[in-house]
């Protein structure tokens, strides 16, 4: 008797899952096919409206998105063709905007540079920089004529130089196998002051490809106990 009750009991469990099964499944297909005829009933103007809104609400980032989607399901609707000329027209705004954008960069970029120009100009001016032909042994002297432009007296000036043969690299001196070479002039140098004519570092470097050279940096020292350092890409802005 048992057997039969637990037999009849596993029986009804299996008919309630299969039945519960086909009927979840005939749920599924049942929505699917309504929403599949909701969107070919009213999709088109649903996502028209969508995109009316983002454009409206200046949301002009999604429109491409929305109007590549409404195009894909509905490709010959007429609200596809609205869709097509509102995201035209927000693709025109986001080009305005960003040429707008970059125009506003630039200039930010522009003041930038001037302020700093103004500013390393008051530090110091280089007039002219110049290296010798290389003397009998090898060696380079160097000359440097600049003008101390700032309100404070000058303690110490270093440059820091490095040269550069016929194509234009870097070469060392074959004695110390350095390229940089660190020049100091000692002050005081006082405010409007030049200084350097008459004067150069001699046999900076021993090396008879060097035709040129170029100021890498300058450190200058006031007598008040400040100081002030120009880098590399300072240096074009400091040289008039």
């Amino acid at each position: 008797m048992k057997k039969i009750i637990y037999l009849t009991l596993i029986s009804i469990f299996l008919f309630s899952c299969v039945n519960q099964s086909e009927y979840d499944k005939v749920k599924l297909e049942n929505d699917k096919l309504k929403a599949e005829l909701n969107e070919i009933k009213n999709g088109a103007e649903f996502r028209l409206n969508q995109i009316v809104a983002n454009f409206e609400n200046k949301n002009y980032s999604q429109i491409e998105i929305l109007v590549d989607s409404l195009k894909q399901i509905h490709p010959n609707s007429e609200e596809s063709k609205k869709a097509i000329l509102i995201n035209e027209k927000s693709q025109k705004i986001i080009l305005e905007r960003k040429k707008k954008e970059e125009t506003e960069r630039l200039l930010k970029e522009k003041n930038r540079e001037k302020t700093k120009k103004e500013k390393l100009r008051q530090i110091i001016r280089i007039k002219q920089f110049y290296s010798s032909k290389p003397n009998s042994a090898g060696g380079v002297d160097f000359n440097i004529i600049w003008q101390n432009k700032s309100d404070k007296t000058v303690k110490y000036a270093t440059f820091e130089v490095v040269p550069y043969n016929a194509v234009g690299d870097i070469v060392e001196c074959t004695i110390r196998n350095s390229s940089t070479f660190r020049g100091q002039v000692t002050g005081p140098i006082k405010k409007n002051k030049w200084n350097g004519y008459g004067t150069t570092w001699s046999n900076a470097w021993y090396n008879n490809t060097i035709k040129k050279i170029k100021i890498t940096g300058v450190d200058i020292d006031y007598v008040d106990g400040t100081s002030e350092t120009l880098y590399s890409s300072d240096i074009e802005y400091v040289k008039y």
